[in-house]
C-alpha cells in the first residue's frame, strides 16, 4: 500500500491501533495520531518490557500475544521502535501477526507526505517529560562532594542538576540544542568533544545515543579528573538476549552485559568502579536501572 495513504487507512478504519514500542517514537506517533483527529480510545501500546499504563501519555502497555491469527480484524500494528537493530527483531516478532503491520519508516515517511516536515528530535521532545529523570538526579548529588568544583553534564536535558548545586561550583551543562544561555551545544554524533576537564563527568540516561560508545567514554575518561557518574537501564526479561547479536557496541546498550563492558572500558581508561546501585526503572518499565561511580586512578 503507498505510504501516502496509510495515515488516511488508519484514520478511516475502525480497527484497534496498536502501537508496538512503547518509547519516544512510540509516543511520538501517539500525539501525532491523536492531534490529527484519533480517539486515544482507539490506541495501546504493546511492548516487550513494559506493561501498566504509559507515564507520559497515559495509554495502556501490553505485553505482546504469542499471536493474533484469530484477531486479524481486529489491530492496525504500528511498529514504532526507533532503533534500526530493535526494529528488525520486532519486525520480525510482529511475522507471527496476520493484522495489518506498518513500519516505523513507513509511518514517518507517512507523516513526513503530510506535513512537510521530518521527525526531528525537538518534535519528540513534545511528548517527553524530563521530570522522570530527577530521582536519578538526587542519587548523583549524594556522589558529589566539595572537591568536585566543575561538573560537566552531557545530555543535560533540563539541567536539573545545576539547580541543585551550589553557585560556586562551575556546573556545564551539554545538549544538542540550546536549553538555556550556559548551554553548550555538543551533538555526541557531529560534534568534537567539549576541550573542557571537569572534576567530574555526568551520564544520566545518555549512553544510547552515542553511535560509537568506546570512543565517547574514552573521551569522557580523558577530560575527567576525578569521577565519571552513570546512570543507564538494561533490560531484565529472557527476551533482551535477542538484543546480544551485534558486533557493534552500541547495538548492545540495552543488555546486561552492556554494564560490564562499561566498567572494562573505564578501567582502561584510568577510572575505577566505587559504588554501584541497581533499581527499579525511572519510566516505569520493567527494566533494571544501574548507577555506577567511577574515580579517577591515582
Amino acid at each position: 500500500m503507498s505510504e501516502n495513504n496509510i495515515l488516511d487507512v488508519i484514520r478511516n478504519s475502525k480497527k484497534e491501533i496498536v502501537l508496538f514500542g512503547a518509547g519516544r517514537g512510540g509516543r511520538l506517533i501517539y500525539n501525532y495520531l491523536t492531534e490529527t483527529g484519533i480517539s486515544s480510545k482507539r490506541i495501546k501500546f504493546w511492548d516487550n518490557y513494559k506493561k501498566g499504563v504509559d507515564v507520559i501519555t497515559s495509554a495502556t502497555i501490553e505485553t505482546p500475544p504469542v499471536s493474533v491469527e484469530t484477531d486479524t480484524e481486529k489491530y492496525i500494528i504500528c511498529i514504532c521502535v526507533i532503533s534500526p537493530t530493535s526494529s528488525e527483531l520486532v519486525t520480525e516478532q510482529c511475522k507471527a501477526y496476520s493484522c495489518d503491520i506498518y513500519s516505523y519508516t513507513e509511518l514517518v515517511d507517512a507523516i513526513r507526505s503530510e506535513t512537510g516536515g521530518g521527525l526531528s528530535w525537538q518534535e519528540i521532545e513534545k511528548t517527553y517529560d524530563w521530570t522522570i529523570h530527577r530521582g536519578q538526579i538526587l542519587r548523583i548529588i549524594d556522589w558529589i562532594d566539595d572537591y568536585d568544583r566543575t561538573i560537566i553534564d552531557l545530555g543535560a536535558g533540563e539541567e536539573y542538576l545545576g539547580t541543585l548545586l551550589p553557585p560556586d561550583v562551575n556546573y556545564i551543562p551539554t545538549d544538542y540544542v540550546r536549553r538555556s544561555q550556559r548551554t553548550l551545544i555538543y551533538d555526541f554524533n557531529k560534534d568534537p568533544f567539549p576541550d573542557i576537564y571537569a572534576d567530574v563527568s555526568v551520564l544520566n540516561q545518555i549512553l544510547y545515543y552515542p553511535l560509537d560508545t568506546k570512543r565517547f567514554l574514552k573521551n569522557v575518561c580523558t577530560h575527567t579528573n576525578r569521577k565519571v557518574i552513570i546512570f543507564t537501564s538494561v533490560n531484565t526479561t529472557d527476551e533482551s538476549v535477542k538484543y546480544d547479536y551485534a558486533d557493534e557496541l552500541h547495538a548492545n546498550v540495552k543488555c546486561p552485559k552492556f554494564i560490564d563492558i562499561i566498567i572494562d572500558i573505564l578501567n582502561e581508561f584510568g577510572m575505577r568502579m566505587k559504588k554501584r546501585i541497581e533499581g527499579a526503572n525511572f519510566d516505569g518499565s520493567i527494566d533494571k536501572e544501574i548507577g555506577l561511580l567511577f574515580t579517577r586512578v591515582v
